[in-house]
């Protein structure tokens, strides 16, 4: 594998830290303003969100043109003795491991808002807001998403490895 092939990885790996974030403009930021003086202005958040999964999809499908540029054919002459798949399974497990952190104190709120609405016979879900279930229901999805990445390193490695492994970069 050479350097410019190790940069797309690291592009991809990117994408997919770009895809997970736009998450948080495309459904957690317009369910906190909803009942808020501020959600007439929801569609700046849909922006900021639409152009950072654009990104990410482009960054996905297109790392090796970003590579090149990066890292031009006749730089880049040198081999590393790095096995690439490990390193993109490392990549995913950081990202899951990232994701699982960053979910963490949103989970315990909603843990200790569960146990005091407890103690007064409410239902957990009943005491929630719909505003509040949107965003329980995105940390259990990003939850079980960094358990994707954490445990199925390898799954994300083959795909993400499939069309830079076998491009052609050699000038």
């Amino acid at each position: 594998m050479n350097l410019q092939q190790m940069v797309a990885l690291g592009i991809r790996v990117f994408a997919v830290y770009a895809a997970i974030h736009s998450v948080k403009f495309l459904v957690g930021i317009p369910s906190e303003i909803a009942d808020t003086n501020l959600a007439s202005d929801v569609y700046i958040s849909y922006g900021f969100g639409a152009v950072i999964l654009l990104m990410a999809i482009l960054l996905w499908f297109f790392p090796m043109t970003l590579a090149h540029r990066i890292i031009p054919p006749a730089l880049d002459e040198s081999r590393v003795n790095v096995q690439a798949f490990d390193l993109v399974r490392a990549g995913a497990s950081l990202i899951g491991i990232w994701l699982f952190a960053s979910a963490m104190p949103a989970i315990i709120w909603f843990l200790f808002t569960g146990v005091s609405s407890a103690r007064d016979n409410q239902s957990f879900i009943g005491v929630l807001s719909p505003s509040d279930k949107i965003a329980l229901a995105w940390r259990v999805a990003q939850v079980t998403l960094s358990f994707l990445f954490i445990f199925k390193s390898h799954l994300f490695a083959s795909i993400a490895m499939r069309d830079i492994k076998n491009s052609a970069v050699d000038s």
